[in-house]
């Protein structure tokens, strides 16, 4: 019976596909999956910092005493920084298995050859028969995962926020900067730097 043995030109494939392709395949589909489990975890905390700066580019802490300033500002860390860590915690694992599992259910493939391409023979290892059956094992393997594509991310935030209000922040944003146009720093550094009261204002030095 003929064994089937990759010629040197599909060894240097299967090599390649095994090597770059999948390290360059696996960091792309981590950060889209990342970003998938993550921003539905913490846009609440990036929309609750979005509306500070709606405020500020709106010049709403030009007028406030040094108190009240002082407080606001205490309020709006103490708040983002409650919901970053909540989001940040309630951010699954992405493990090696679970990322290639989704690249499979993504593009169709049924049989886990994503799964299975970077295994390794385990037995027999010094037999020409098994390494020859362990490479056409795997160059078909390869074969059907020869044009697999990276997931966008599919975070299903219309599921999560059905009525849309994830829109509002990013709006308002927009609105605020056209309506600080030409003050847009200025306004921002107010809202980081409470002025501080001058006790002594009318004090007299003889």
């Amino acid at each position: 019976m003929k064994i089937w043995k990759p010629t040197p030109g599909e060894k240097r494939t299967y090599e390649g596909l095994t090597g770059y392709r999948f390290r360059l395949l696996g960091q792309l589909a981590y950060a889209s999956l990342l970003w998938e489990f993550a921003w539905p975890k913490l846009w609440a905390a990036f929309s609750f910092l979005g509306l500070f700066f709606c405020i500020a580019l709106l010049d709403g802490f030009k007028n406030l005493l040094f108190w009240q300033h002082v407080l606001i500002l205490v309020f709006f860390a103490l708040v983002f920084c409650i919901l970053l860590i909540r989001g940040l915690l309630k951010i699954p694992k992405i493990t090696s298995e679970k990322l290639w599992r989704h690249v499979e259910i993504v593009n169709g493939i049924s049989d886990r050859a994503l799964t299975e391409v970077s295994d390794k023979l385990g037995l027999n290892t010094g037999k020409k028969f098994s390494q020859h059956l362990w490479y056409a094992h795997k160059y078909f393997l390869l074969n059907s995962v020869r044009d697999i594509r990276v997931p966008l991310p599919s975070p299903s935030m219309a599921e999560k926020d059905p009525r849309g209000f994830r829109f509002f922040i990013p709006v308002l944003l927009i609105v605020s900067l056209f309506a600080s146009y030409g003050e847009t720093h200025k306004r921002v550094s107010i809202a980081f730097s409470p002025s501080i009261p001058i006790l002594f204002e009318n004090l007299k030095i003889n």
